[in-house]
């Protein structure tokens, strides 16, 4: 027959029951701090090889300027004299644009002032030689006014004789058509000065239209 236990012993007994679980729990929490240990090497390491190098900062942000560059002739550019990032200075050149077409310009520019100049050059010529037949036409209007005061005279006395049946009337008339030549060819040497005259003012007018052309030619060469 079982003997029936006291109150006294099946506290005992209560007691006493939970101690092989304690011996089970501490396998338990060994692996478990191994496992602890293992990833707090694993994450130790890791930090060493690479996050150490990583830098953080909180509410970290990046601010810069944005300077505009323009150059001052439009043209392709042909090289570019600095890197990305690169710290430059006030005045440094950064891009070389392709000075060919500027250089065709140039010529174009300087074959045009040579052009206009060699135009006044020519005027000029003209104008000195101008100068010159306004100086002789005026020597011949003076010479045939001369001999056609001549002529008026003579036609003027020969005249006078025939009237007074002194002198022949062929000489009259004679006379009468000398002077009358000598009339006609001072109205001619005078329309001739006054022709020469008026082409040294056209000479002068294109003189000044040639110097104003030189002068934007060469405005247009120095931009």
């Amino acid at each position: 027959m079982n003997k029936a236990l006291s109150p006294a012993e099946l506290q005992a007994s209560v007691v006493e029951a939970p101690k092989p679980a304690r011996k089970r729990r501490k396998p338990l929490l060994l692996g478990a701090a191994l496992i602890a240990i293992a990833a707090a090497g694993w994450f130790g390491a890791e930090w060493w090889q690479a996050n150490r190098f990583m830098v953080t900062t909180d509410d970290g942000y990046v601010g810069g300027n944005v300077t505009p560059l323009a150059p001052r002739v439009a043209g392709h550019i042909d090289q570019v004299l600095v890197e990305d990032n690169q710290h430059v200075s006030a005045g440094q050149p950064v891009i070389r644009i392709d000075d060919r077409p500027f250089k065709a310009a140039l010529e174009r520019a300087q074959a045009s002032v040579q052009q206009k100049q060699s135009a006044l050059d020519n005027l000029r010529a003209q104008i000195s030689l101008q100068n010159s037949l306004i100086e002789q036409a005026s020597a011949d209007l003076e010479a045939k006014s001369a001999a056609a005061l001549f002529t008026a005279q003579d036609a003027k006395r020969y005249a006078v004789l025939a009237s007074a049946r002194t002198g022949s009337q062929q000489d009259a008339q004679k006379s009468a058509a000398a002077d009358g030549q000598a009339q006609a060819s001072v109205a001619a040497a005078r329309a001739a000065l006054a022709a020469s005259r008026q082409q040294l003012d056209v000479l002068n007018t294109q003189i000044s239209e040639a110097t104003a052309e030189v002068a934007a030619a060469k405005a247009d060469l120095d931009t």
